[in-house]
């Protein structure tokens, strides 16, 4: 089964969390959601869409949602 991971944040946190799932074998795709980066790459990685679009999403380009806002 494939496995679609997107990530809530594209700063310096979404990005750490995202290069960890990166060495998982078991996650296929990885995404981020940022409000103020949509349409970005970040390291390769594209924002597909803010957070008020989740539920557009949810099922076709992620199936797991991961929490990647931190706070300075």
């Amino acid at each position: 089964m494939e496995t679609k991971v997107a990530i809530i944040g594209a700063g310096d946190l979404g990005v750490t969390i995202c290069q960890h799932l990166s060495a998982d074998p078991s996650v296929d795709d990885i995404c981020f959601i940022d409000d103020t980066k949509v349409g970005q790459n970040i390291n390769g990685v594209k924002v597909i869409c803010g957070i008020t679009d989740i539920e557009k999403y949810h099922g076709k380009d992620f199936d797991q949602l991961i929490m990647g806002i931190g706070y300075n």
